[in-house]
């Protein structure tokens, strides 16, 4: 069962099964809701500022547009 961990700086961090996930609108002009898995770390730090969940949004994004997800 998913269990949402942190609400904050536009995004939530979710746990599920001893994963984590970041979710956030990566829309533009629409609403386009994503998920990306993300290590412990990368959910820790997310929760610590506004410039640290943009980070980690990035670095999510990055690593599954590399992986093509």
């Amino acid at each position: 069962m998913e269990k949402m961990i942190f609400s904050g700086y536009g995004m939530f961090i979710t746990e599920e099964n001893g994963k984590y996930y970041i979710n956030f609108d990566e829309g533009g002009i629409s609403i386009k809701d994503i998920r990306y898995e993300i290590s412990e770390q990368e959910a820790i730090k997310a929760r610590q500022s506004g410039l640290d969940a943009y980070e980690v949004m990035l670095t999510s994004q990055s690593r599954a547009r590399k992986c093509n997800l």
